[in-house]
């Protein structure tokens, strides 16, 4: 894996599945300004809520194939509880050039999310390359012990500092 921050601002993005891991998955992408879109015939009522907001484009059905083809996604999320329909899924958004993450058997997918601490512009990641997700999670957890956000705001005042300097 070959590690990276990508700022997905405003591109399109692709979550099929609606269920707890889709909604994290979500929530994420919203909040780093991602135009979202979720293939799902039902969905968390947190995500039907966010649609009815104007938050997330949700496409009330089941996905058929055709449905990724052309839509210009820079990532595709495959968040269903059907093996069948990832895999489907996964193969056309690859060939019309997405990145694809696999929620059920992360290691057939392009990328995968570390677990991430953020503290202002402060980002630690954790990555165990899909293979322990429970040991990723307790070193997320000791690093949000370990560092409150006044390293953000420590990193705010380095930012200004550094400003300066370069002038």
């Amino acid at each position: 894996m070959y590690p990276i921050n990508l700022d997905i601002k405003g591109k399109k993005i692709c979550v099929l599945g609606g269920g707890h891991v889709a909604l994290r998955k979500i929530r994420t992408l919203l909040a780093e300004g991602a135009e979202v879109h979720l293939i799902a015939p039902e969905a968390h009522e947190d995500l039907k809520g966010m649609a009815d907001a104007g938050q997330l484009i949700w496409h009330k059905t089941v996905y058929q194939p055709g449905m990724l083809a052309g839509k210009g996604y820079l990532l595709v999320f495959c968040a269903t509880n059907s093996c069948h329909v990832n895999e489907a899924a996964a193969a056309e958004a690859r060939r019309a050039g997405a990145l694809v993450n696999s929620i059920i058997t992360p290691e057939d997918g392009d990328f995968q999310v570390p677990s991430r601490v953020c503290r202002g512009d402060l980002m630690l990641t954790v990555s165990t390359g899909g293979s322990s997700p429970a040991f990723s999670r307790l070193i997320r957890q000791d690093l949000e012990r370990n560092y409150s956000e006044v390293w953000g705001q420590w990193l705010k005042i380095q930012a200004g500092l550094r400003m300066e300097l370069k002038a």
